[in-house]
């Protein structure tokens, strides 16, 4: 299978590592940019076209976790895999709030990368623009046919949201420093940026203890900005919308 996610940026300053990770990658058709810190990748994120990045905890001059919180406001749509040899559940939960995909403890199985990149690149074909009904349509399909997905939201000022359906259920979203209903609200009350789906991670915690039909609908309301709006009668609405996006859910 072809991943999406062509080019990799690989930050570890074990240059041992750095040369074995690029090496197994480029066997499997990426392409592979190497840093020995954060500082470096950040410069490397601000000159090339990156669609994923690998990186190590503990660097010099600019850690791994000031890289992520870099990436999280800058580029939010980037799939971040951090590894590290010392994990802590503290700085799991941390990184998780800001994006990260995976958290992966060292020595990390270079076969488990590839097949999280390859994942994550499948999920780039699920994305579009916050425009009409067809970001609540997309997750009206998620909910009906009950499959388990992240859908990462950024507003047009580089704001990151994520909604977490679990099996048929809204069980949390984040947006900024908000969690919870709210967040959800107001990641779909977004008019302008663009969404993007992602494969399923286990949220930091499950915030959302409203039911899913009632929290649709109020969704509904704020972005038709009709009170009396009900889930029945906007449903064709979000069929015109859904029409848009191919069988699978993915949009055109």
């Amino acid at each position: 299978m072809e991943s999406r996610l062509k080019k990799v940026l690989i930050v570890d300053d074990d240059p041992v590592l750095r040369r074995f990770l690029r090496t197994y990658l480029v066997r499997y058709g990426f392409s592979a940019v190497t840093c020995g810190d954060g500082r470096e990748a950040i410069a490397v994120l601000q000159a090339v076209d990156i669609d994923a990045v690998i990186t190590d905890v503990r660097m010099p001059h600019a850690d791994g976790r000031t890289l992520v919180a870099w990436v999280h406001k800058h580029r939010p749509h980037l799939p971040l895999l951090v590894m590290t040899a010392k994990p802590s559940p503290r700085v799991r939960r941390e990184l998780g709030q800001r994006g990260v995909v995976a958290y992966l403890e060292k020595p990390v199985e270079p076969a488990h990368i590839v097949e999280l990149l390859r994942r994550h690149g499948e999920g780039i074909r699920n994305a579009g623009d916050l425009r009409d009904l067809e970001l609540l349509a997309y997750l009206d399909n998620l909910l009906l046919t009950r499959r388990r997905m992240v859908v990462e939201v950024v507003s047009a000022e580089g704001r990151l949201g994520r909604i977490f359906v679990d099996e048929g259920a809204l069980v949390h979203a984040d947006f900024g420093e908000r969690s919870g209903e709210e967040a959800f609200l107001e990641c779909l009350s977004q008019t302008r940026g663009s969404w993007c789906a992602r494969p399923w991670v286990e949220p930091p915690l499950r915030s959302v203890a409203r039911g899913t039909d009632e929290l649709m609908i109020e969704a509904l309301r704020r972005h038709l900005g009709d009170q009396r709006a009900n889930w029945e009668t906007h449903r064709a609405a979000l069929r015109s919308a859904a029409s848009r996006l191919p069988p699978d859910g993915t949009r055109r």
